[in-house]
C-alpha cells in the first residue's frame, strides 16, 4: 500500500461516519443479509485503520503498538466471522431460538453478565496496551500522547461503561493523529 497513513485516516473517518449513521437508522430496518454487509464493510474499515499503526509501529520501533495493532486486527477479523455465523443462524431460525429464552431467562440473564465482564476486561486490558503503545511514540508522532492517555481511561472504564464515550473520543484523536502522520510522514517514508 502506498499511502498506509492517508488510508487509514480516510477509513477511520468513513468507519466513524458509517457507524454514526448506522446508529440512527431504526431497528427492524436492517435485515440479516443487510447486516452483515455492514458488519464485512466496517470489518474492512478496520482493518485499514489499524494497519496505519502497524506502519506507525514498524517505523518506530514501537513494538507494542505493532503487536496490539495486529491483535485488532485478528479479532476484528474473528467478530466478523462470528457476527456472519450468527446472521446466518438468525435468518435460518429464529422461532427456536424465542423458545429457548423464554425457558431459560435467568440463566441466560446470568451469562450475560458474566460474559460482560470477561468481554471488558479482555476489551479494557487491550485498550490500556494499545495506549501504552501510543505513549511510546509520543514524541514523534502529534496527538499520540493524548490519543493513547484516552485509551488507557478507556480500557480502565469499560466496565462501567464510561469507557465506550472515553474510546469515541480516543478514536477522533486517533484518525486526526492519522491524518497529521500522513502528512508529516509519508512523504519521507513512501
Amino acid at each position: 500500500m502506498k499511502r498506509p497513513l492517508r488510508v487509514a485516516a480516510y477509513s477511520g473517518l468513513i468507519a466513524l461516519v458509517f457507524n454514526f449513521l448506522l446508529v440512527l437508522i431504526p431497528e427492524g430496518v436492517i435485515t440479516g443479509s443487510l447486516f452483515a454487509l455492514f458488519l464485512v464493510f466496517s470489518s474492512a474499515l478496520g482493518v485499514l485503520f489499524l494497519n496505519g499503526f502497524v506502519f506507525l509501529g514498524d517505523k518506530f520501533k514501537s513494538k507494542l503498538l505493532s503487536v496490539m495493532s495486529w491483535i485488532g486486527i485478528v479479532v476484528g477479523v474473528l467478530f466478523t466471522v462470528f457476527g456472519l455465523v450468527g446472521a446466518l443462524i438468525s435468518a435460518i431460525g429464529t422461532a427456536r431460538a424465542q423458545e429457548i429464552v423464554a425457558e431459560d431467562a435467568g440463566t441466560i440473564f446470568i451469562f450475560l453478565i458474566i460474559l460482560w465482564i470477561v468481554i471488558a476486561l479482555i476489551a479494557g486490558a487491550y485498550s490500556v496496551l494499545f495506549g501504552v503503545g501510543l505513549l511510546k511514540i509520543k514524541n514523534k508522532v502529534a496527538y499520540a500522547k493524548t490519543a493513547g492517555i484516552l485509551e488507557i481511561i478507556a480500557g480502565a472504564t469499560y466496565f462501567i461503561l464510561v469507557g465506550f464515550l472515553v474510546k469515541f473520543a480516543a478514536f477522533v484523536f486517533e484518525i486526526v493523529l492519522m491524518f497529521k502522520a500522513s502528512q508529516k510522514f509519508e512523504k519521507r517514508f513512501c
